[in-house]
């Protein structure tokens, strides 16, 4: 559950980074509007916090995406383990009931 919270977090901040980013943006767009202040500036300004929105995402996405695949493959392996498990146990289920056939026949 630990771990599950920690990912629910971690998504959650990167989602809350790029709202931080989105409102910068707007915010100089507002402010462009108005057009009390130069619009050079506050254009230069928000490309630039889309270029850090784009590299930040870029980067830790990238992270994730390694992690995600990690905890994939771990999962996957597991869900193999227990399928097998599962086919054993059916297969001693079905040998079982094999012999106990065999032995009612034989009666």
């Amino acid at each position: 559950m630990k771990h599950i919270m920690q990912k629910m977090d971690l998504y959650e901040t990167l989602y809350l980074l790029n709202r931080g980013f989105e409102i910068v943006v707007m915010n100089c767009k507002r402010l462009e509007q108005q057009g009390l202040f130069q619009n050079e500036y506050l254009k230069t300004l928000r490309i630039k916090a889309e270029e850090l929105r784009a590299g930040a995402n870029h980067e830790l996405t990238s992270t994730l995406r390694a992690r995600e695949q990690e905890e994939w493959a771990h999962y996957e392996r597991l869900t193999r383990k227990m399928q097998n498990q599962f086919a054993n146990h059916d297969m001693r289920g079905l040998r079982s009931a094999n012999k106990s056939a065999a032995r009612k026949k034989g009666r």
